[in-house]
């Protein structure tokens, strides 16, 4: 209880800080996006989606507010809404791209942990591909405190939107994907053992 009491008060210190940004810098996507992603966090839903829709009316093609966008709507089970906003951001930033960047780095894949900074001992490391380019240094120092931009991600999200909407096929393709970007991942695999059992059992079914 204590622990839970400490995190909220922490939760609403960064509130207050963004706040305070957004008044010196007003309709600035850059203080939007984190604000709905701490929301979305805090389960204050509703007020996570109007500061990412804020950030939309600024920049409509802009694939992370979108992506933030869909995961705001999959933990209000509004599927078919979260894969709109999933579609959006994946058509402008595709999975070839992504490889493509994360090729013509240094050919050396970065650990971070979802949700924290990098190199936690406290936590699952991941191996990760992320791309900064088009970001002033600010806003990856404010990723880098909401946690590392992290590409899978969203195709884990979207293959789990695709479960809870009895697409499995669709499921088990960005699953796939998912893994290819965050191969030591434990809930990726839990996930996807899921979908593989709905699709046995739909095999199973279409025998009889």
């Amino acid at each position: 209880m204590d622990l839970h009491r400490r995190t909220n008060q922490y939760d609403m210190a960064i509130v207050v800080d963004l706040d305070n940004a957004n008044r010196i810098a007003p309709k600035n996507s850059f203080v939007l996006i984190p604000r709905g992603e701490l929301f979305c966090k805090m389960k204050y839903y509703g007020d996570a989606l109007y500061n990412v829709q804020c950030a939309l009316e600024i920049k409509l093609a802009d694939h992370y507010a979108l992506e933030v966008c869909g995961n705001i709507y999959r933990k209000q089970h509004k599927y078919e809404e979260a894969l709109v906003n999933y579609n959006k951001s994946l058509e402008l930033y595709p999975l070839d791209m992504i490889l493509e960047h994360d090729q013509n780095q240094n050919g050396k894949k970065e650990s971070c942990k979802v949700g924290g900074g990098k190199d936690d001992k406290d936590s699952q490391d991941l191996l990760v591909r992320r791309n900064n380019v088009g970001y002033d240094k600010g806003f990856v120092v404010t990723q880098q405190i909401f946690g590392e931009r992290n590409f899978s991600r969203i195709y884990y999200q979207r293959g789990d939107t695709y479960y809870k909407l009895g697409m499995y096929e669709l499921a088990l393709k960005d699953l796939n994907r998912a893994l290819e970007l965050a191969s030591g991942y434990a809930p990726i695999y839990k996930k996807r053992a899921y979908v593989l059992h709905k699709l046995e059992s739909l095999n199973d079914t279409d025998i009889y």
